[in-house]
């Protein structure tokens, strides 16, 4: 198994998110990763489970203080989504953001 599908099993991501990259600072103990979702990809209404298409996008920077040793910072696209059916629009289900993920998010305007 490669480090990029280690970290990608770990983190829960399926298709259609993707790693697009993944670099390391050892001498600050941080690993960056960069996720994404492919063009085309298909996501789920969070609320009713109809399909949904992407509307737009935010980048959200996520952390945990611990992830296999390091300081890990996710960078993402966040697709907002838009219901087939009349739920209206909102943000796609993030697999790392589960019970006990430690992930935080951090505000943008912190920046890290």
């Amino acid at each position: 198994m490669t480090e990029t599908a280690l970290i990608a099993a770990t983190l829960g991501l399926t298709a259609p998110w993707e790693i697009k990259a993944i670099t390391f600072a050892d001498t600050e103990r941080r690993m960056d990763i960069i996720i994404d979702f492919y063009h085309g990809g298909t996501f789920r209404c969070p609320r009713c489970g109809a399909h949904a298409h992407v509307s737009e996008s935010v980048q959200e920077i996520w952390h945990r203080e611990n992830f296999f040793h390091y300081t890990a910072y996710l960078h993402v696209r966040v697709p907002r989504l838009a219901c087939e059916k009349e739920c209206g629009t909102s943000n796609a289900v993030l697999p790392w953001v589960q019970r006990n993920s430690l992930f935080t998010l951090i505000p943008l305007a912190l920046g890290v």
